[in-house]
């Protein structure tokens, strides 16, 4: 069992009063040095067995109530919409997770040594939004927000992780393949008439290596094997319509270490 009281302080680039423009577009993101610190309660109850040493499994629920949740809210604008950060009134987030990991001991160890590992998370998260706001300016302006109480800005409801790894019987070599998935999630609060925009599930297979000889190590990485699409959209009516959609590409690292 824990509790804990933390905080989140907004970045520079959250609180500089200026406009820069995102990578993947040409809309305008606005600072406000009107933030509020986060202030955020944890509990935590989490259970975990050990079947050997290479085995275990475990159990978590979770509950996280936030004070000035920081968030990205669409403001309409005289030419064209821009993106800037406000604080909402709370946000509470109610979780479980369950995980496990073990060694594949069916395959006989003259061909290596296989895991299997996962964690698979259920969210269920909620935001109350302030009847007013503070823009940058100053000014005190009235919340437009399309739902004053709406999902956790950056929260899935399910999050799923598993991966598959190898190792020779000298522990020379490592091989591991991960997989990632998650539900949507809310990226940007809309207001008047621009809709909330969510982030859409876009999957994603990872791939490491690594071979140790003596003092030197040679590992290969290669990220997003599947080349997953980022989809950002408005969900009308049960229709989906896209805004943006770009793909972020495959990522690839080869490294040479000497260790003495």
């Amino acid at each position: 069992f824990s509790f804990s009281k933390t905080l989140a302080r907004p970045q520079y680039r959250e609180l500089a009063p200026t406009r820069y423009e995102e990578f993947y577009s040409d809309r305008a993101i606005e600072g406000n040095p009107f933030l509020k610190t986060t202030r955020i309660k944890n509990y935590d109850v989490r259970f975990e067995y050990y079947a050997n040493i290479s085995s275990m499994i475990s159990l978590a629920l979770y509950s996280k109530d936030f004070e000035n949740p920081i968030s990205l809210v669409i403001r309409p604008g005289s030419s064209h919409n821009y993106i800037s950060y406000a604080n909402a009134e709370s946000a509470k987030v109610r979780g479980a997770e369950i995980e496990f990991m073990t060694q594949l001991d069916f395959v006989p160890s003259s061909y290596g040594y296989f895991s299997l590992g996962s964690n698979l998370s259920f969210n269920n998260s909620s935001t109350k939004s302030f009847d007013t706001f503070t823009s940058y300016m100053g000014d005190i302006l009235t919340d437009v927000s399309n739902k004053k109480e709406r999902p956790m800005m950056g929260q899935s409801d399910w999050i799923f992780n598993g991966n598959l790894g190898w190792m020779n019987k000298n522990n020379s070599i490592n091989l591991n393949l991960s997989y990632n998935y998650f539900s949507k999630r809310l990226i940007y609060v809309g207001s008047g008439e621009f809709p909330d925009e969510y982030e859409f599930p876009s999957p994603e297979m990872n791939f490491t290596s690594s071979y140790k000889f003596r003092d030197i190590q040679i590992s290969l990485k290669v990220l997003n094997i599947f080349n997953s699409a980022t989809k950002l959209g408005a969900d009308y009516n049960n229709v989906i319509y896209y805004t943006r959609e770009y793909r972020p590409g495959r990522s690839y690292s080869f490294t040479i270490g000497y260790g003495f």
